[in-house]
């Protein structure tokens, strides 16, 4: 309950949104009547609210509708207006073919986010809620703990358009676009190929048999340079398939790493089968991959679709621990790298002649091993979160993989 009257009078009422409460809000609403008796709820409402820093923020939204949906951003855009990219939707509603749009509604402090079918499946409703991954960054560039990225926006129609970065890129960027606008009320979702160093080409699609005319409007883009960074203390991996690797049959996507509970956006890179218009579909997301699909709008009757390749990033929902603990007598200890794949070197106070003990989430002692110059071999031990003791020092977390 947040508010609750007796004045006949007030026939409105306005509450401030608290963006800190969480990450996914919904509520219900009913009236008092003049007898004093309850209407019925109406239908579930609310709102989402980003993860993140103040410059990049991230996430995965809750949709169960094809209308627009409200996300606020944490952390206000006030200096810069931001990029908006949406990954593949998961795959909840199988039988329906949906693509991710977003439309900007304030710069500075918030975006909607529509989940829509291709108009010739007659689809006005969901049966189950889908959830789309997004990444939120200001326009210019970036960092993500020692990945590029630049972001920008670009007038975009029907036709291919070339876009060119601000800076060139030392690699070949993986590259995320959506329209910011999205101007038209039947579906569209925006492709990109031709990617290089210094830009790429994009352009929005639609239905084969939809004879609208696609007006330019604004697309913004994420470029991000490929390989391992970090974000909010969390892992980062960008990466990309090799071309011609996701079809019509879901395929799974190894990260190279471990990723605990990951935000996991996917985009193709490339267009093979031009004009054919197709989007990405999430079946799962684990730890160490993820698995997708090409969907081909079929409101033609053809299904056939070529294979692409596509771009992602995994981002970790979890912080990885800082490796460095004190305790209240002012003992330190430091373990590094954090996270280890075999060696941890461990740096502390009276360490000679003491064991290491290891246990997993759940206070399970998995390992014992001496602590032989200043280092443990944990090469044996299962990927997944750790903690360190050692008889006289402050427990210290650490991440295997």
């Amino acid at each position: 309950m947040f508010y609750d009257s007796n004045d006949g009078a007030k026939k409105t009422f306005t509450d401030n949104l608290d963006l800190g409460i969480g990450n996914k809000i919904r509520y219900r609403v009913q009236s008092k009547l003049a007898n004093g008796a309850l209407s019925s709820y109406t239908n579930e409402l609310g709102y989402d609210v980003t993860n993140g820093s103040a410059d990049i923020q991230y996430g995965t939204m809750s949709v169960a509708n094809i209308g627009w949906n409200a996300l606020f951003f944490k952390n206000k855009y006030l200096q810069v207006s931001p990029a908006i990219a949406l990954g593949a939707p998961s795959n909840a509603n199988f039988s329906t073919i949906l693509v991710p749009r977003a439309k900007v509604i304030s710069s500075s402090t918030r975006t909607n986010i529509q989940i829509l079918p291709w108009s010739y499946q007659n689809v006005s409703s969901l049966s189950k809620e889908e959830s789309v991954p997004y990444l939120i960054a200001p326009f210019g560039s970036s960092d993500l703990g020692g990945l590029k990225v630049m972001s920008n926006k670009s007038s975009v129609s029907g036709a291919w358009t070339n876009i060119t970065f601000a800076s060139p890129f030392d690699t070949i960027p993986v590259v995320f676009a959506n329209q910011i606008a999205s101007g038209t009320t039947f579906a569209t979702i925006v492709r990109v190929r031709n990617i290089t160093k210094t830009g790429f080409q994009a352009k929005i699609m639609k239905e084969s048999t939809n004879t609208s005319t696609l007006s330019a409007e604004d697309v913004s883009f994420i470029a991000i340079a490929p390989g391992t960074g970090s974000i909010d203390g969390r892992k980062v991996v960008v990466g990309r398939t090799a071309n011609n690797f996701v079809g019509f049959i879901y395929k799974s996507i190894s990260y190279g790493d471990s990723i605990p509970s990951p935000i996991f956006l996917a985009q193709m890179q490339t267009c093979n089968d031009d004009p054919v218009t197709a989007g990405l579909r999430c079946l799962a997301v684990a730890d160490k991959y993820a698995t997708v699909v090409k969907q081909r709008e079929r409101s033609s009757g053809e299904s056939t679709v070529s294979s692409e390749m596509v771009g992602w990033i995994a981002i970790s929902s979890v912080q990885t621990p800082s490796g460095i603990e004190q305790s209240k007598d002012g003992s330190l200890l430091s373990i590094f790298p954090n996270p280890v794949r075999d060696i941890l070197h461990i740096q502390g106070d009276g360490l000679k002649n003491q064991d290491a003990e290891i246990f997993n989430t759940v206070g399970v002692l998995v390992k014992r091993i001496p602590v032989n110059e200043n280092k443990i071999d944990v090469s044996d031990i299962s990927s997944g979160y750790y903690l360190l003791k050692i008889k006289g020092l402050p427990s210290c977390k650490f991440v295997k993989y």
